[in-house]
């Protein structure tokens, strides 16, 4: 734990809004019908079939709609200008003039790492370097943001040029469209469950932040 430095130690009752904002937007998500979609479906699949004329690709992937209106709760999460956001509420559990138990800091922390490593891992997209002469897989980040900020959620992003420019990329070719779109559903899906694991952990904090805010009044 370590204390806010150059800043004001966010109060009660601003931590308890964050967390409980928090709450309610990933409530929003698991009740969402792309949620419910995902858990219907074991895996998603693109597949390819070529003649002697033509190929064609399928894909098993979601319809866009419930895909762009899960990511508008999506970016809560993700944005550092929302209160709500992972990299934010990490900062506020690591307040220690805030009363919440150790055991729930760190259940935090993990699950934090958790969604980190995951995005960090390899993808199943790759591009061809053409200064080493050898393919190199994008991360599940580079794909994630690259349909966020490149595409769906619109948002200003310092690298919204990079991630636009990789966002048309895939839209070069049909499979590398389904392939690339499959992976960045599968993310959301991902996300999700870890969204809804520290949703759990904020409704044990804020029962702390609670009995704390009561005493705090009488």
């Amino acid at each position: 734990m370590k204390k806010s430095r150059g800043r004001k130690p966010p109060s009660l009752e601003e931590a308890r809004d964050a967390l409980l904002l928090f709450c309610e937007k990933a409530d929003l998500l698991q009740k969402s019908t792309l949620a419910k979609d995902l858990k219907r479906r074991k895996q998603l699949r693109v597949q390819v079939t070529y003649t002697a004329r033509s190929t064609s690709v399928r894909s098993s992937s979601v319809k866009h709609d419930p895909v762009a209106a899960f990511v508008l709760t999506v970016r809560f999460f993700v944005q550092d200008n929302e209160a709500t956001s992972i990299r934010r509420l990490a900062v506020l559990y690591a307040e220690d003039s805030l009363p919440i138990p150790s055991q729930l800091r760190e259940e935090f922390r993990k699950l934090r790492q958790q969604v980190k490593d995951f995005l960090d891992a390899p993808s199943a997209v790759g591009l061809f370097d053409e200064a080493r002469q050898m393919p190199y897989a994008l991360t599940r980040r580079m794909v994630f943001e690259a349909f966020m900020w490149g595409d769906l959620a619109h948002a200003t992003h310092e690298k919204s040029s990079s991630h636009r420019a990789l966002r048309r990329w895939f839209q070069t070719g049909d499979f590398l469209e389904s392939l690339a779109r499959n992976q960045f559903v599968v993310s959301l899906a991902t996300l999700c469950e870890l969204i809804v694991a520290i949703r759990d952990v904020n409704l044990l904090a804020l029962e702390h932040l609670s009995i704390a805010s009561r005493q705090a009044k009488t």
